[in-house]
């Protein structure tokens, strides 16, 4: 059996999906600048922006998914 949901979330509200993705940035930022993806100007625009009190972005969902193993012998439904 599979079950999935998704929530979708928005940056910039101080949820956890804010909080999930400035953690991904934080983590990323270093590797971005490193390979030319990114530009100092763009990190610190970027943190700008989101703390920018009027600012919220919906681009965002999580998805979460769970599986098991049928016991052995049944099928699922």
């Amino acid at each position: 059996m599979v079950e999935s949901s998704t929530a979708p979330g928005t940056v910039g509200d101080r949820s956890a999906t804010d909080a999930f993705w400035t953690a991904t940035f934080d983590q990323a930022a270093p590797a971005l600048l490193e390979q030319g993806l990114l530009t100092r100007h763009d990190t610190e625009n970027m943190r700008a922006l989101h703390r920018t009190p009027s600012f919220t972005h919906t681009g965002i969902s999580l998805i979460s998914v769970s599986g098991r193993k049928a016991a052995h012998g049944r099928v699922g439904r």
